[in-house]
């Protein structure tokens, strides 16, 4: 068996009320993810590890360019953990914070790919429960992506 580990965390990138995320660098396929970990008093209970894992299975299970996509979970050393992909820019509110006030076409085109995104998940049933700024990128490409 190869004890190489197969993520590396690089640095800290964000933190939230379930999870830290981590830059972190997947030795096997030699890419940067993101790496989603609960936080250690959260990982102990059941049903805080049942609604992460979830999470994964229902962003995993959509397909769209403003959706994050998820490429791993799991559970190992009493961590639990989600690998998605690494996006880089800044969120919605760091670009409003930089560029306010943001022209109206602009706003416009971020809703409207929020949206996008949005009606996808919500034709899969699925409700995504935290959409605010902080938690919307816009990658080097200019899209709107929501994890």
């Amino acid at each position: 068996m190869n004890d190489k580990l197969r993520y590396v965390t690089k640095k800290k990138i964000g933190s939230g009320g379930m999870a830290v995320v981590y830059l972190a660098h997947d030795t096997v396929l030699g890419r940067d993810v993101a790496m989603k970990v609960l936080h250690p008093h959260l990982a102990e209970s059941e049903k805080a590890r049942k609604r992460f894992e979830n999470e994964a299975s229902a962003i995993a299970a959509l397909s769209h360019e403003n959706i994050v996509k998820i490429y791993d979970f799991g559970i190992s050393d009493e961590k639990c953990f989600l690998v998605m992909e690494y996006l880089t820019g800044s969120t919605v509110l760091e670009f409003i914070q930089k560029f306010a006030p943001v022209p109206n076409l602009i706003l416009l085109s971020i809703c409207h790919q929020l949206f996008s995104g949005l009606h996808e998940a919500h034709s899969k049933g699925i409700c995504h429960r935290d959409i605010k700024p902080s938690n919307l990128m816009i990658d080097k490409n200019g899209s709107v992506v929501s994890g």
